[in-house]
């Protein structure tokens, strides 16, 4: 009875290493190697009618309550990072908050990040501010 426990038990580790790597492949987004780059977060307005046109992944407005970025072209990758999730971590607390990629700044500097009043109030910080030192990490 023993041998027929350990068997099932090596059974589901197989089964769920095998629907990991499943899951790993099925995202066309897997291929991207882990970048962490440190930069300049901006306050950014997304909402329809404030600085910028809609966004260019998906050419749709977004809320300033969301947690949504426009990154500079040189991260940007001509639209190859649209909806990646990037953890961007607040260098002087330490707190990190998640945050969608939907538009190029193209105007931007190579390290900067321009975030929505979301993103802000997600790491707890004043957008009054001007700019934080991040780190970036998608």
């Amino acid at each position: 009875m023993a041998n027929a426990a350990k068997a099932a038990a090596i059974l589901l580790v197989f089964l769920q290493v095998v629907c990991a790597v499943a899951r790993h492949h099925a995202d066309p987004r897997a291929s991207f190697a882990y970048v962490e780059t440190s930069g300049v977060m901006m306050l950014s307005g997304f909402d329809q009618g404030e600085e910028r046109a809609p966004a260019s992944c998906g050419g749709t407005y977004h809320t300033d309550l969301e947690s949504v970025i426009t990154v500079s072209s040189k991260i940007y990758t001509s639209g190859g990072l649209c909806g990646i999730l990037f953890r961007i971590t607040d260098m002087e607390t330490g707190r990190s908050a998640m945050a969608e990629a939907v538009d190029e700044c193209h105007d931007c500097r190579d390290d900067e990040v321009g975030a929505s009043a979301g993103v802000w109030k997600d790491l707890g910080l004043d957008t009054g501010a001007g700019s934080v030192d991040v780190m970036l990490s998608y």
